[in-house]
């Protein structure tokens, strides 16, 4: 299971990096959305080949922060793709970024609906912030003898499916910007 959700993650990338290649050329650097989609792209896929790193690395509570960030991101390159005027928004919170603005569950619920995701993939992401908190709190010799410290990591197939799920919408956005050069988010989002 975990190799095949590596093999569609990594699918997503060669779409993203062909799809970028064709597309290249005619980009125009004043396209606010262009830009915004652009690097919400290589966001994802550095997030989504930092998660898979972890998840087989037995670290899937770690990965959990990453598949957050990897959702919100999603979240925006879907929402930007669907109307060019919120690109200059979604590049204005680059400027100052904040951690405590980094997990907006708000905003990225919102964003999600309107982008048509899943309610199951949106809750699977933000049911994650527990897994993440408390999991895996026993890898200390004796610490877990603490009833606090024994909740398990998230099962890894878990987090790489969604991770896969939400690399399919970025795929899809992108195909949404500039048809017929990113194929293939049907397969990801119903991984």
């Amino acid at each position: 299971m975990i190799d095949e959700l590596e093999r569609r993650i990594g699918m997503a990338k060669a779409v993203i990096d062909n799809g970028f290649c064709r597309v290249g050329p005619r980009l125009d650097r004043a396209d606010a959305q262009g830009a915004a989609l652009t690097g919400g792209a290589s966001r994802a896929l550095g997030l989504a080949d930092a998660l898979v790193g972890l998840c087989r690395r037995d670290h899937p509570a770690e990965a959990a922060v990453l598949l957050r960030q990897l959702a919100d991101v999603a979240a925006e390159v879907a929402w930007v793709a669907a109307d060019a005027a919120r690109a200059p928004e979604a590049l204005a919170a680059l400027a100052a970024p904040r951690w405590d603005a980094l997990f907006d569950d708000a905003r990225f619920k919102a964003r999600a609906a309107a982008a048509g995701f899943p309610e199951a993939d949106v809750s699977g992401v933000t049911g994650l912030a527990a897994d993440f908190a408390a999991g895996n709190r026993q890898v200390a010799p004796w610490s877990h003898v603490y009833a606090e410290n024994t909740r398990p990591a998230p099962d890894p197939a878990r987090v790489m499916a969604l991770a896969a799920r939400m690399m399919g919408r970025v795929l899809k956005a992108l195909e949404a910007r500039w048809p017929g050069t990113f194929p293939g988010s049907e397969e990801l989002c119903s991984s």
